[in-house]
């Protein structure tokens, strides 16, 4: 077995620190539920195509649950869909 040595910044450190963290969380969840994804503050403001400012006022509002990891935020898809009024057990057409 080898090993590779590299430098990287602090900041690119943090990252790859925490994309493996997210990772892991992510394989942790995908054993429970594939609707209990991870996703960080960025993806979920994709996923209910809102801006940030919106999300960190849902949060504050008490709308949307998070949990924190150092100083990042996480959300839970299951709990953004929640919030949406998504509901997992039944699947609609586009009607009714």
């Amino acid at each position: 077995m080898s090993t590779t040595l590299f430098t990287c910044s602090k900041d690119e450190l943090k990252e790859i620190i925490s994309e493996i963290f997210r990772e892991t969380l992510n394989n942790q969840n995908n054993l429970q539920k594939s609707d209990d994804l991870v996703l960080t503050s960025e993806e979920a403001c994709e996923y209910l195509q809102i801006g940030k400012t919106s999300l960190h006022f849902l949060v504050k509002e008490g709308e949307i649950n998070c949990f924190k990891k150092k100083r990042k935020r996480y959300f839970l898809k299951s709990d953004l869909n929640s919030y949406l009024g998504i509901n997992d057990n039944c699947k609609t057409n586009g009607g009714n």
